[in-house]
């Protein structure tokens, strides 16, 4: 991967005369990660960049989580965003909102592996089960790192218990597990299924780009591989991603996305 900063130019030169398809990972991405999720919260600048994006003309912007569409909106409350939670599996377009149908009937079990989960997990200190509505997130990042064998033993214990529950899937992502239901759903098929709306409506050749830091997002880096563009924020480059470049930070991810609204700033005043 090059740094995305460091070849500035050579992507500057990609975005001209194109709209620009913006797709955005939350947590690591927009703000950084921290020991509770409820405290990875936006600053006042920062939500005041991404609402005056949303305002420019040739320039869509979805943020893409694995946390539940609820707590997404709650977190980055501008208008005309497109809202993506739980890796994609529910979403807000427009004034609409939309799940993907095949999980509803899923949520049932979900909730009773959540039940399931508690006692076995109680005594470990700094671990707890996330109930997202259609996918379960178990969050170790407060758990003593020599103890989390222990309990993903535990965790594939009882998966394996039950036949019903063996058929979920499970996902490692940043200090988390992501139990969620075996459909043909992610990032990436989100991300093909918003650019297939936008390019409905397009008048003028588009841009994608795709910033994200987790495992999940991969899905969406294969997507945008031969048409688009994707950026891992990470501080280990050298790591294997289908990603082209990377940012080191989410500090990083808003100098670029202010150069990208500087862009945009010109183009409107400039068309």
């Amino acid at each position: 991967m090059k740094h995305l900063l460091a070849s500035w130019g050579k992507v500057k030169g990609g975005l001209k005369g194109r709209s620009v398809n913006l797709f955005l990972d939350y947590d690591g991405t927009l703000t950084r990660i921290v020991r509770n999720p409820a405290e990875a919260k936006l600053s006042p600048k920062r939500q005041k960049l991404l609402r005056e994006m949303t305002r420019l003309p040739g320039l869509k912007i979805a943020v893409i989580s694995g946390r539940s569409l609820r707590n997404l909106r709650k977190l980055v409350p501008i208008p005309g965003l497109i809202y993506a939670g739980n890796h994609g599996l529910e979403f807000k377009l427009g004034r609409g909102t939309a799940i993907y149908p095949e999980v509803l009937s899923w949520k049932p079990l979900l909730r009773k592996l959540a039940r399931k989960l508690e006692r076995p997990l109680r005594p470990f200190k700094g671990i707890w089960v996330e109930n997202k509505g259609v996918t379960l997130s178990i969050h170790y990042r407060c758990l003593l790192s020599r103890r989390i064998e222990t309990a993903r033993k535990i965790l594939m214990a009882i998966l394996r218990s039950r036949q019903d529950f063996s058929k979920l899937i499970v996902r490692k992502g940043k200090k988390v597990w992501e139990i969620q239901p075996p459909v043909p759903w992610d990032k990436g098929h989100m991300v093909i299924w918003l650019l297939a709306q936008a390019e409905e409506l397009a008048v003028t050749p588009s841009f994608s780009i795709y910033i994200g830091d987790d495992r999940t997002d991969e899905d969406a880096f294969k997507v945008l591989k031969q048409k688009g563009l994707g950026i891992k924020v990470t501080r280990h480059p050298s790591k294997a991603s289908v990603a082209a470049y990377y940012l080191r930070s989410p500090h990083e991810v808003f100098i670029f996305l202010k150069r990208v609204k500087d862009l945009r700033e010109r183009k409107a005043r400039n068309p």
